[in-house]
């Protein structure tokens, strides 16, 4: 009998060891101060081994939100559409992120454009934390001002193509 409980268990552990994910998109709304926040999250599930037996914890790995704000570098204010994350005129940014959206991070310092990088035909923007010095890499919008691009590109050396 003893041998049959320890095949159990052992079945038990592969199945808490499995790494099975599941994808749900949520969409919600947060009111923050005076302001309503339309916010639309990725989340990804995972199971991991733990001592409950295998249990789904959850992690967003995104969250939408549409914030319209102010530039702290140039002050610009611009409509924000769920994915805007730096200013489109000078191109900074604001370290608020741990994860795309979810506002987690302690920092709060801004982010300066530091170079672009190409791929894949794409633009993509460095930013690095002005004080932390945490490095993020965000795409190029449309509406992002090219002659900014430019200056960034020629400040560190050209567009590194990779």
């Amino acid at each position: 009998m003893a041998k049959t409980k320890n095949k159990k268990v052992k079945s038990k552990k592969k199945k808490a060891n499995s790494g099975k994910r599941s994808l749900t998109n949520k969409k919600s709304s947060v009111t923050r101060g005076k302001k309503k926040i339309s916010v639309k999250a990725t989340s990804v599930s995972t199971r991991k081994n733990n001592s409950a037996g295998g249990k789904f914890s959850e992690t967003k790995k995104f969250q939408r939100r549409k914030e319209n704000f102010r530039c702290g570098y140039c002050g610009k204010n611009t409509d924000g559409t769920g994915y805007t994350n730096h200013c489109p005129k000078c191109l900074w940014s604001k370290h608020v992120d741990i994860n795309p959206g979810d506002r987690q991070a302690d920092c709060g310092a801004l982010m300066e454009p530091v170079r672009v990088e190409t791929k894949n035909g794409e633009h993509v923007i460095i930013h690095r934390c002005s004080e932390c010095r945490t490095e993020k890499r965000n795409r190029m919008q449309d509406e992002d001002s090219f002659e900014a691009v430019i200056k960034v590109a020629e400040r560190s050396g050209g567009l590194g193509i990779g």
